[in-house]
């Protein structure tokens, strides 16, 4: 860590020691002052999710009337002094299972390779471009996952590939695996497409009410004043 002009540079300072340091401050400053402020930390952000959904299922937020996350977004304006997120991008993992027919390699012509299969499938998954959203635009399909295997010296006749759909709030899970599953068919694909099993629920694409009114104080006394526009951004978060 190097601190210059009151600064700190680092791995981690953004994302997610900044935003730890912000409501450690939050908590000092609310304990001197006598107000009526809950911290909370989770834990899993990137995993499932798990610290999120056990503190929904809690009764910790039963008496919180707002609730102010220090995770941070992809600042987009370096020029500002910090950044706020308005909104997400919904994130669903995909199982996509693809059939071939195997053969020896020697006359793999007999056979069809699960492989090159996914390979072509990929590419023209990518190319589908589902309903923007006017905050957060496109959504995007980032694949993540790609595995196969076959004994001896055999085309193989099945690979699976994993994806994950960052979702706007124009799109759904049903909507991926109809328009995929059209894609595939269109090509001559056999494929089985769907959702990856979790024990949490997958998060969706959401927005905070920007009329709520505690929300319309915070802007009209700290962001405006700060010259700070909100964004919406393609990472997700708990």
């Amino acid at each position: 860590l190097t601190v210059k002009d009151n600064k700190a540079y680092g791995l981690g300072v953004g994302d997610m020691k900044g935003g730890l340091v912000a409501i450690l401050k939050m908590a000092e400053y609310s304990s001197k002052n006598n107000l009526p402020v809950k911290v909370i930390f989770g834990v899993d952000e990137e995993g499932i999710s798990q610290g999120a959904h056990n503190l929904v299922d809690s009764k910790l937020l039963n008496n919180v009337n707002f609730l102010i996350v220090g995770e941070s977004g992809q600042i987009k304006n370096l020029n500002q002094p910090f950044s706020v997120v308005f909104g997400r991008k919904g994130r669903i993992l995909f199982d996509i299972e693809v059939f071939g027919k195997k053969a020896h390699a020697a006359e793999n012509d007999k056979g069809l390779n699960a492989i090159e299969q996914a390979a072509t499938l990929i590419k023209a998954i990518k190319k589908i471009r589902f309903p923007k959203d006017k905050d957060f635009g496109q959504s995007d399909i980032v694949f993540q996952e790609i595995n196969s295997q076959t004994d001896s010296f055999s085309v193989p006749d099945y690979c699976l590939v994993r994806c994950s759909l960052l979702s706007n709030s124009q799109t759904k899970n049903t909507d991926f695996i109809r328009v995929a599953s059209q894609v595939a068919a269109k090509l001559g694909i056999k494929v089985k497409i769907s959702v990856h099993p979790r024990q949490t629920p997958y998060g969706e694409s959401y927005k905070v009410d920007t009329n709520n009114s505690f929300l319309k104080r915070v802007e009209k006394n700290i962001l405006t004043p700060s010259k700070i526009k909100p964004i919406y951004t393609s990472s997700v978060a708990d």
